[in-house]
C-alpha cells in the first residue's frame, strides 16, 4: 500500500510538473548516444529565451567496419511546442552545420552496390541537418532529446547519410 502511495504521488508531480511552462537554461553538457554517432554533447544559447544557439558533439562514430573520430557543430533555432489542441511540454530544435571525422582503417563508400574501401587514415567533412525533440524535466536541472541528424558528406563520402540518437544533458541557469 505505501508503494502504491509513493508511485501515484510522484506520477501526479510528473505530471503536474510537466504540464508547466519550460524551465529555461543556458548551457547543456552531458552525453549523446546515436546508431552511429556518440560522445560528449553539448548545447549552448545565445539569447534569453532560448530561442538560437549553438549545439555541438565529440566523440566515436561507427560508419564503416571500424571506429572513428568525429566533431559535428550546429546553429540551432528552438520553439516551444504551444498548441491549442496539445499542450506538448517539448520544445522542437531545428539545426544546420557540419562535419569532420577521421577514420583509421574500414571506412569505404557504396558504388553500384558494391563496398569499395578508402586507404588507411581517411578525413571526411561534410554538411549537417538536424531535427529534434528536447524536454526540460521541470523537477531537476536535465533536458532529454531526440534527434535525427541527416548528413552529406562532401570530401570522401561514406556508406550511411542518416543517423538517430539520444542525448541527456545537465543544464545550466
Amino acid at each position: 500500500m505505501k508503494r502504491i502511495i509513493i508511485l501515484s504521488c510522484l506520477g501526479i508531480a510528473l505530471f503536474l510538473g510537466s504540464t508547466q511552462v519550460q524551465a529555461q537554461y543556458v548551457t547543456g553538457i552531458g552525453i549523446r548516444g546515436g546508431k552511429f554517432n556518440s560522445g560528449v554533447s553539448f548545447k549552448h544559447f545565445f539569447d534569453a529565451n532560448n530561442s538560437t544557439g549553438i549545439e555541438g558533439l565529440i566523440g566515436r562514430s561507427k560508419i564503416g567496419r571500424d571506429y572513428g573520430w568525429i566533431a559535428k557543430g550546429f546553429l540551432v533555432f528552438q520553439r516551444p511546442i504551444m498548441d491549442s489542441r496539445m499542450q506538448a511540454p517539448f520544445d522542437i530544435v531545428l539545426g544546420a552545420g557540419m562535419h569532420g571525422a577521421y577514420f583509421k582503417y574500414g571506412y569505404y563508400y557504396i558504388e553500384n552496390g558494391v563496398e569499395i574501401p578508402y586507404a588507411l587514415d581517411v578525413y571526411t567533412f561534410g554538411i549537417d541537418a538536424m531535427i529534434a525533440l528536447e524536454y526540460k524535466l521541470p523537477f531537476a536541472p536535465l533536458s532529454l532529446t531526440a534527434d535525427c541528424n541527416p548528413f552529406f558528406s562532401l570530401v570522401n563520402k561514406g556508406p550511411e547519410w542518416i543517423d538517430f540518437g539520444l542525448s541527456l544533458r545537465y543544464t545550466f541557469r
